[in-house]
């Protein structure tokens, strides 16, 4: 087996990028990968001995997270979400209101069908909409 075919398994088989796999220097290591590791289950019970998994930056995800605010935002409105997943959210956010409402015995059945036909036709908009509709219907019991 050559380096790089034991590098990519070995980063398939512990789930990290091929580049924090750093095989230990010497003419013996690279000798034990030629000859003695052939299989994936060789890699998989014998990595330690050639190479080293490089552990992850600190910080990097909370400086990925930084600087994402108004000033920094370029692009399309939707550029960065886009209406699909807008609406998606909020359907969904309409939705889990009315499984509470439901729940909580404030709607019936035949009520709940009827705002879920509404939210998904776009009638139904935001949770404000949703209650002043359910008070023209006189639909909320509690």
């Amino acid at each position: 087996m050559n380096i790089t075919t034991f590098k990519r398994l070995l980063a398939d088989i512990k789930g990290v990028g091929t580049n924090r796999i750093r095989i230990k220097p010497g003419r013996e290591i690279l000798e034990i990968i030629k000859t003695s590791l052939v299989t994936r289950n060789d890699v998989k019970q014998r990595w330690k001995e050639v190479a080293d998994i490089v552990p992850e930056k600190k910080l990097l995800r909370k400086r990925e997270k930084r600087k994402r605010g108004q000033g920094s935002r370029r692009g399309a409105k939707y550029s960065r979400l886009s209406k699909k997943r807008r609406w998606m959210i909020k359907v969904r956010a309409l939705r889990k209101q009315v499984k509470i409402l439901k729940e909580e015995g404030k709607i019936d059945n035949a009520t709940k069908k009827l705002l879920y036909r509404k939210i998904k036709g776009g009638e139904i908009k935001s949770k404000r909409s949703m209650m002043e509709f359910l008070s023209r219907l006189g639909g909320l019991n509690g």
